[in-house]
């Protein structure tokens, strides 16, 4: 949800490390530096949210950023 989001948003963006976030939201994604989508066990794109959002690999992806 949108206030547990900023919550995580603000607390990560204390420590100075690599971090992997899993998530099904858009929003959360589009804060990421890069995203690695995986679709049915296979990795699909790979990218900044802007160009995975630009040029969706699947039709998921593209639900996903409409």
């Amino acid at each position: 949800d949108v206030a547990n989001r900023r919550l995580l948003r603000d607390v990560l963006e204390t420590v100075d490390a690599t971090q992997v976030i899993v998530t099904h939201g858009k929003d959360h994604a589009k804060e990421c530096d890069r995203i690695l989508a995986i679709e049915d066990g296979r990795a699909v794109a790979f990218g900044a949210p802007n160009d995975v959002a630009a040029d969706p690999a699947t039709p998921w992806l593209r639900e996903l950023f409409a």
